[in-house]
């Protein structure tokens, strides 16, 4: 196999310093290099000062300094457009392009999508109107589940439908202006979804792709504390 000498993985938690420790282990890596890294993975792989919002400057950096493959740890370097950025430097990057890195960046997108491919999800809809939304959530059975746009800006299950009815309002009150881009120059849409509350546990999958082949990694419960 064809060794990849230099690699830059790009994180600050506990994704990027498992990827670190793995990488490092690896037969097929030469040097990692880590961004912004931390406490536990100086240890083991050298640290660089580089903006995880700004792919303009990390596909320059990696060109610059002969990255073979970058690997981002979160998702703010995709959804950046890291992988657009890196297509001229000829820089390979675990992960999607910005258009398809959307889907984890806006919960309406992705309901949409979710909703217009006819995939499973749980029943709902997304709203752009705090009176229309209103109204919906006014007919819907309880416990129900609020979420706004961008995850960073929150969600929850409501059993009493004023508290639901309150939390609408402030996401709502909360979304950013049109043409702000949002928090962190997000492209999210800023309404919010409405949908029924799922019982049973919750499980996260991730899975490596090419477009043609999926391999999939172990499936992980996420609990709540």
């Amino acid at each position: 196999m064809t060794m990849m000498r230099k690699v830059l993985v790009l994180g600050s938690d506990g994704r990027a310093h498992a990827l670190v420790w793995k990488l490092f282990n690896s037969a097929q890596t030469g040097e990692i290099v880590c961004a912004p890294g931390n406490g536990g993975i100086q240890q083991i792989a050298p640290q660089v000062d580089l903006d995880l919002h700004n792919a303009v400057e990390i596909a320059r950096w990696s060109f610059e300094e002969q990255i073979d493959l970058i690997v981002p740890a979160t998702e703010e370097p995709l959804q950046a457009g890291l992988a657009d950025e890196a297509v001229p430097y000829h820089l390979d990057v675990v992960g999607p392009p910005q258009a398809a890195a959307r889907l984890g960046l806006s919960r309406c997108f992705a309901k949409e999508f979710l909703l217009r491919h006819g995939l499973p999800t749980a029943s709902g809809r997304v709203f752009s109107s705090l009176t229309t939304a209103e109204r919906y959530l006014a007919s819907q059975p309880l416990p129900v589940v609020l979420k706004a746009d961008h995850r960073a800006d929150g969600s929850g299950v409501y059993q009493d439908r004023y508290a639901a009815m309150k939390a609408l309002k402030e996401f709502f009150a909360a979304r950013p202006v049109e043409g702000s881009g949002g928090s962190g120059g997000s492209t999210s849409s800023g309404g919010v979804v409405i949908e029924s509350f799922l019982t049973g546990s919750r499980i996260s999958i991730s899975a490596l792709t090419d477009g043609n082949t999926v391999v999939p990694f172990l499936p992980t419960r996420v609990y709540h504390g």
